[in-house]
């Protein structure tokens, strides 16, 4: 179900953007802690540690879709996710 959460605080984010009138980014940055909080996640380190689970999966799903239009079928694959970046600080 996190997994599904985090599509839609991304969904939304984008339609935000579409919504005032703005092209959406074509990368989309967020931030770990609004996220866990908007998913009510916990925001202490099992938090994050299964945000980085998440998009672990995310990242490996494939969608594969066709469209036949008269005599000519294209078939299209792409991921959920790309490619993703995490950056860290600490509290030292």
């Amino acid at each position: 179900i996190f997994d599904k959460d985090i599509l839609l605080y991304c969904g939304s984010l984008l339609m935000a953007e579409i919504n005032a009138g703005r092209i959406p980014p074509k990368t989309l940055r967020v931030s770990s802690h609004d996220l866990l909080v908007a998913t009510n996640r916990p925001t202490n380190d099992s938090g994050y540690k299964m945000l980085k689970c998440a998009l672990d999966r995310l990242k490996g799903v494939s969608i594969k879709t066709n469209i036949k239009t008269g005599k000519r079928e294209q078939t299209s694959a792409f991921g959920l996710i790309e490619s993703y970046d995490i950056i860290e600080s600490s509290r030292v």
